[in-house]
C-alpha cells in the first residue's frame, strides 16, 4: 500500500521524476508536461511554470528509488 501513495494520479503508476505543483500535488514530469492545461489535476489549481522549472519532489524520489533497490535481487 506504500506504493500506492506515490502513485501519479495522471498515469496511475510509480511516479517518474516526480515534480511537485505549487499546490503542493506531485505527479510525474512527463505527465505534467503531457498535459494541454497547465492546472493541477487533482485540485485544478493553475500554474504558470512548466514542467522542467518545477522543483523536483526529493522525497518521493528517495522513497521510490529504496523500494526499487529493496525489490531488485542482490547482487552476488
Amino acid at each position: 500500500w506504500m506504493e500506492d501513495l506515490f502513485s501519479c494520479e495522471v498515469c496511475r503508476k510509480s511516479m517518474v521524476d516526480p515534480r511537485t505543483l505549487p499546490c503542493g500535488h506531485s505527479f510525474c514530469k512527463g505527465c505534467i508536461a503531457s498535459r494541454e492545461t497547465r492546472v493541477c489535476p487533482q485540485c485544478s489549481n493553475p500554474f504558470s511554470c512548466a514542467a522542467d522549472d518545477l522543483p523536483v519532489n526529493r522525497v518521493v524520489k528517495t522513497f521510490l528509488r529504496g523500494l526499487t533497490q529493496a525489490a531488485s535481487p542482490a547482487k552476488t
